[in-house]
């Protein structure tokens, strides 16, 4: 084979033979490997953005809970003239408010922390865990105003002492409006998280 030219050293069945095992043996067990490697880590994003989904419309189910138990219960009640017994009312209702807020509590804060810790030690992503991180914190400041949104319905119906205001409709009313504004605002950001993280299947 030394003295053979190059074009027929190709065509020598020694060549091919090394030729077919390096193919064997090294390449195509190595490109199988990554190929395996890139499957699973894509079944990881796709199985980690389905969990991300998922928690967010818990979040959004317990958040309209809470709203949605204040405002019956001030449409139920407005009329009340009889303030001692509207407060008794009042008082009953609050211990169901505070177990639907101790289950919105419970899965609203610092989610958004254990998903991105999983995205980076699965390396699921490498380039924009920056802007994962981003997305979540605007997630997350949506979330918190939402929160504060509440919090003024429930100030204002069950923990105040007082009679309800003449106002109260309006001041119900325009918090509702707002609340679905963030959410839509949440929605958007949760999509663009999922499309972060499974930009490359």
């Amino acid at each position: 084979m030394k003295n053979m030219p190059k074009s027929d050293i190709l065509k020598h069945p020694v060549f091919l033979i090394l030729i077919s095992a390096l193919l064997s043996y090294f390449i195509i067990p190595a490109i199988n490997k990554i190929s395996e490697k890139n499957k699973l880590i894509n079944d990881e994003k796709l199985k980690l953005a389905d969990q991300i989904i998922d928690h967010h419309l818990v979040v959004d189910k317990n958040l309209n809970s809470l709203y949605v138990a204040l405002d019956i219960f001030y449409k139920d009640h407005r009329y009340i003239s009889n303030l001692p017994a509207l407060n008794e009312l009042r008082l009953k209702k609050h211990i169901e408010i505070q177990n639907l807020y101790l289950s919105f509590d419970a899965n609203a804060w610092f989610w958004e922390s254990h998903y991105i810790l999983k995205a980076e030690s699965l390396e699921l992503i490498k380039d924009d865990i920056d802007s994962l991180r981003i997305l979540f914190r605007s997630y997350k400041q949506a979330l918190v105003k939402s929160a504060k949104l509440i919090d003024a319905v429930w100030e204002s119906t069950l923990r105040n002492n007082k009679p309800f205001a003449d106002d109260l409709d309006v001041l119900i009313t325009s918090k509702k409006d707002s609340l679905d504004l963030l959410s839509a605002d949440r929605n958007k950001y949760v999509k663009n998280i999922v499309l972060l993280l499974t930009s490359n299947d």
